[in-house]
């Protein structure tokens, strides 16, 4: 009986919610002592703003990306919102050699990007070779060939 109870609250909270604004119900919620309750509350906030824009058409079509600034952007997604559709591995050819003055590893590729090696390791590179960059674990890139070669890791510069 008293779970029915609870239940038509709840039901009278959520319609009584959706008549205010959600930082008015926020503060509602805030105010309710018991946990589970003021958790309740808290999901429906959350699930009448959801419905509220998808009902409201929220769609982004504009602007699709083309495959160009896809490639311009891999390596930077942790600075951005990481895309759905951008690639997990990118093929380039080396432009140019440096190193730092600790004797990490700097490659400028064709395409403009440059990537840092990350640690001091030995890694046989040269301009005009083909090495991927791929997607690794935790927002980090590993730069490699298909040659067998071990891969070493690596963060955009640019």
């Amino acid at each position: 009986m008293k779970q029915f109870a609870l239940m038509i609250i709840l039901g009278a909270v959520a319609q009584v919610q959706a008549a205010i604004p959600p930082e008015q119900a926020i503060e509602l919620c805030r105010a309710e002592q018991n946990a589970l309750r003021r958790l309740n509350c808290y999901d429906s906030i959350n699930t009448q703003t959801a419905q509220q824009q998808t009902s409201a058409g929220t769609t982004i079509t504009a602007d699709a990306p083309k495959a160009a600034s896809i490639e311009e952007e891999f390596g930077k997604e942790h600075r951005n919102v990481i895309s759905e559709n951008s690639p997990d591995q990118v093929y380039m050819t080396v432009k140019k050699v440096s190193y730092d003055p600790y004797k990490s590893l700097i490659v400028e590729f064709d395409n403009g990007q440059v990537w840092q090696q990350l640690g001091t390791e030995y890694y046989s590179i040269k301009v005009g070779e083909q090495h991927y960059v791929k997607r690794a674990v935790m927002n980090s890139f590993l730069l490699g060939s298909d040659d067998g070669r071990k891969a070493i890791r690596v963060r955009r510069k640019d």
